[in-house]
């Protein structure tokens, strides 16, 4: 799973890549949980972010659909310098 982040667009995959996550291989119509702790790349300026995730984004797993691939967070996230 690879996640990211962008200031401008809610559409899952857009934006900064910012990591990677290991997840389980799923069978079809099956989802997966995962708790991820990340960190911003230096240089980025405080803002509101959207946050999101792709599963397979290097399109190696054959699927009917990858429509269902990606999700961004309810709600966004707010970087601010730390002091």
């Amino acid at each position: 799973m690879t996640i990211f982040i962008s200031n401008s667009s809610s559409s899952p995959g857009d934006g900064l890549r910012i990591g990677t996550v290991p997840s389980p291989a799923l069978g079809s119509g099956a989802s997966v949980t995962v708790t991820v702790s990340i960190t911003v790349p230096a240089g980025h300026t405080p803002d509101v972010y959207f946050l999101s995730a792709i599963a397979d984004v290097l399109g190696v797993v054959m699927e009917g659909t990858d429509a269902n691939n990606g999700l961004t967070a309810p709600a966004q996230v707010e970087i601010v310098f730390y002091r």
